[in-house]
């Protein structure tokens, strides 16, 4: 499926929303390779329909302590960043899931981290000048939640 998506005339995409519904599977490779095809399949178009089943799914992750979820956090906070690209009508979200759920979390491995301060640099990068301002407001508020030590670096 990963290697027809770019050719299948939007027939995937038509599918999003059966596909974001796939990532309640327990199984951690089944998911796995839902989010490899959701990110083939990501657009300007369907963002706004992908962004929410996968923040829901970040937060059901986030709560697990299963070792599979672990590896999948990072696969998940990866999405997010590698989604930034289209997110420019999404500036709200993007807010709201780096302020109050990606920095805040606790239980970020190292590798998981670094990508978790991607996603930030990024929507700074791309953030408009109030959205960056908020942000920083935002962050300096949760400064003192902040449990990962890379993540406390790059906020620094």
């Amino acid at each position: 499926l990963l290697a027809l998506a770019p050719y299948s005339g939007g027939a995937i995409e038509e599918q999003l929303h059966e596909l974001t519904k796939g990532l309640t599977n327990p199984s951690s490779d089944i998911r796995r390779k839902l989010l490899e095809l959701l990110k083939a399949t990501i657009s300007k178009r369907n963002i706004d329909k992908v962004f929410p089943a996968l923040r829901k799914e970040l937060r059901r992750a986030c709560s697990s302590n299963e070792a599979s979820d672990i590896e999948y956090r990072a696969i998940l906070a990866e999405t997010f960043r590698f989604m930034l690209k289209f997110a420019q009508d999404l500036e709200g979200e993007y807010f709201e899931l780096i302020a109050s759920e990606l920095v805040p979390f606790p239980r970020w491995d190292d590798a998981s981290a670094q990508v978790v301060v991607e996603v930030i640099k990024g929507f700074v990068t791309l953030a408009s000048r109030e959205a960056h301002k908020q942000l920083v407001k935002s962050l300096v508020k949760r400064f003192s939640d902040v449990q990962s030590f890379h993540v406390l670096k790059a906020l620094l």
